[in-house]
């Protein structure tokens, strides 16, 4: 059964590393990177609970992140070709910036290293198309996801880097004639995984920021915000390709995305071995400011003007 959890990050230091030993935390950290305009970190609580679709982004609401020019082509593994391997599949992740840079690449699944490498060859050189909400472009993940089907005929060159000419519905038939005929599909030796499947079915959270919420949209008092954030953690414990899922601003979008890259983990495991992890938390965010305060009296006190 998945477990629940909740735990606040605190406004002092000292009270927050108290609360995450409690909850089997090691450190926090929270504050305003030097030279930023950013005015308010808010109070935090964060939860593995089931993500609530209400708050989820609405078709129509988004465009996923693309290729600039058009879809490029990949080449079938050379090294599988002599192995006697004429199928195979593989996905890789590419995080961008709000600009389209790639700042991230990560194998995400496979039936044999070859073709995730093959992948990852090719788009590393690509250019890409940022994610956009609601006409605002902002960072998020992309999949670059491959199948890869060739005749049992074409000859085998290790020189000679083949483009698969098939599309992906030839690719899947040509496939599907060799299973009917006594072949079987590849299966998948690398994936990642729930995180109820990890040794411990949980994984443990060993450094934490809070998100530090720019000028330009400053919480309100006694406002709460939710933000669904789902990510990567790699066998090192660290975050990956973070992605904000529901509905929040753009300043909100960014901030969070670059806090949670910050995150750090305990290496998750499966039967003692280490282990590529999907998942997700829910971010509740509220103002730290009582009723009365604000950022604009803040700065004034702090100028004396």
């Amino acid at each position: 059964m998945k477990k629940t959890f909740l735990f606040f990050v605190a406004v002092c230091v000292s009270t927050a590393a108290l609360g995450f030993a409690q909850e089997g935390l090691v450190s926090a950290s929270a504050g305003v990177a030097s030279g930023s305009v950013a005015v308010s970190s808010p109070k935090m609580t964060i939860s593995n609970e089931k993500p609530d679709p209400s708050l989820l982004l609405k078709e129509g609401d988004f465009v996923q992140p693309s290729f600039r020019d058009s879809d490029p082509e990949i080449p079938f593994p050379s090294r599988a070709r002599l192995d006697k391997i004429y199928d195979g599949q593989a996905a890789v992740g590419v995080m961008l910036d709000a600009e389209g840079n790639a700042t991230d690449f990560l194998v995400v699944r496979h039936t044999k290293q070859d073709f995730s490498q093959r992948v990852m060859d090719v788009i590393r050189h690509e250019k890409y198309s940022p994610r956009i909400v609601k006409n605002t472009p902002v960072p998020g993940r992309f999949f670059v996801v491959r199948t890869f089907s060739i005749g049992y005929e074409d000859p085998v060159d290790m020189n000679r880097p083949m483009v698969v000419g098939m599309n992906a519905m030839e690719q899947m038939g040509a496939m599907s004639s060799r299973v009917s005929e006594g072949g079987r599909p590849p299966k998948l030796t690398y994936k990642a995984h729930e995180e109820r499947e990890l040794d411990g079915h949980i994984l443990k959270i060993i450094a934490v920021d809070t998100p530090v919420i720019p000028a330009e949209y400053e919480l309100q008092p006694n406002q709460v915000l939710k933000v669904i954030v789902s990510f990567y953690v790699d066998e090192k414990g660290n975050v990956r390709l973070p992605n904000v899922d529901s509905d929040a601003p753009a300043p909100v979008v960014t901030s969070v995305i670059k806090t949670v890259s910050n995150w750090k983990f305990a290496p998750p495991t499966i039967k003692k071995k280490p282990a590529l992890v999907f998942t997700n938390r829910t971010l509740t965010l509220e103002s730290k400011m009582p009723p009365s305060e604000s950022a604009e009296s803040i700065a004034t006190s702090k100028t004396g003007k």
